[in-house]
């Protein structure tokens, strides 16, 4: 078991790894950065210096905080992981950790976790993607939420685009939040629904509490 120090910057997780930062982004099914390689609990994973033309020089230009590059779920699906941002850490574990509180089952799309959420007492399935600093729900009962403005995101594939965002409440469990939640259009939407899911449970959940997050038996915990 290993810890790293985690923060929140730039709306975004990182976490301190052999004093380099790395974005954390349970949303990108491959990892990329300015080193061939990282070691992470005595586990060596070779890594390329890009991914869909992104950089890590290109990463932190879009993100607003310097990185050396993005870790995503071909090294994070390898572990135990517990986000705790309340103490500003990040416990990474080759071997099982204990699983606590209200633990809920995860399905995955190529290598990106899916999570079941409620949203206005129907269920929906999303993407558990730390790399998103908003949500993202493609149906219409989002507009019934109240309006929070235009937020400015970005796509690997599709680049920067703007979106309506509403004040919208998720469930989860016992687990009641209201996060900023936009509404893809066109293309990226229809993007979205191909993958079989119907929006995205961005990071905002970890700033909540301790969250367990356990890929390789596809369960969360929080």
């Amino acid at each position: 078991m290993t810890e790293f120090p985690l923060s929140y910057e730039s709306d975004h997780l990182y976490a301190k790894i052999n004093n380099q930062l790395w974005l954390i982004d349970t949303g990108s099914p491959l990892s990329f950065g300015d080193f061939k390689s990282i070691v992470i609990e005595k586990e060596r994973f070779e890594i390329p210096n890009t991914h869909l033309g992104i950089t890590a020089t290109i990463l932190s230009k879009i993100t607003g905080a310097q990185c050396c590059g993005l870790i995503g779920m071909d090294i994070l699906e390898n572990f135990d992981i517990l986000f705790d941002l309340l103490h500003a850490k990040m416990v990474v574990s080759i071997k099982p950790l204990c699983m606590f509180g209200e633990q809920h089952a995860l399905e995955d799309f190529m290598s990106i976790p899916i999570i079941k959420v409620k949203v206005a007492g129907v269920k929906y399935k999303m993407f558990f993607d730390t790399g998103s600093h908003i949500c993202y729900l493609q149906n219409e009962c989002v507009a019934r939420f109240p309006e929070l403005g235009q937020e400015q995101d970005f796509l690997p594939m599709m680049g920067e685009f703007v979106t309506n965002t509403y004040n919208v409440k998720f469930v989860l469990g016992k687990h009641a939040f209201n996060f900023q939640t936009g509404r893809l259009q066109g293309i990226l939407g229809a993007t979205l629904l191909m993958s079989g899911v119907e929006g995205v449970l961005g990071n905002k959940v970890v700033q909540k509490m301790l969250i367990g997050f356990f890929p390789r038996r596809n369960v969360l915990c929080m």
